[in-house]
């Protein structure tokens, strides 16, 4: 699968009530399903660099990021 943020190869984990991904340029992150879909709808990009930003200032923290539909929709840039 495609990592959501930056679409490199990454390994995508169901767990429970949201998915776990694991890119080796982001890194690890959550989405919920219902972003996901959004996501997989294609309709609008991320800044890159600003979202691998984010997701690594959790790593600080000893937490994994949970990218949500509120996320996606303040985030995502039309295509």
């Amino acid at each position: 699968m495609e990592c959501y943020i930056c679409e490199a190869d990454a390994r995508e984990i169901e767990v429970e009530e949201h998915l776990q991904v694991e890119c080796p340029y982001c890194g690890a992150y959550r989405i919920s399903h219902a972003a996901a879909r959004r996501l997989g709808e294609k309709t609008g990009t991320f800044d890159v660099p600003m979202m691998q930003r984010w997701v690594k200032s959790y790593r600080h923290l000893g937490k994994l990021p949970m990218l949500d539909m509120l996320l996606v929709s303040r985030r995502l840039r039309p295509r």
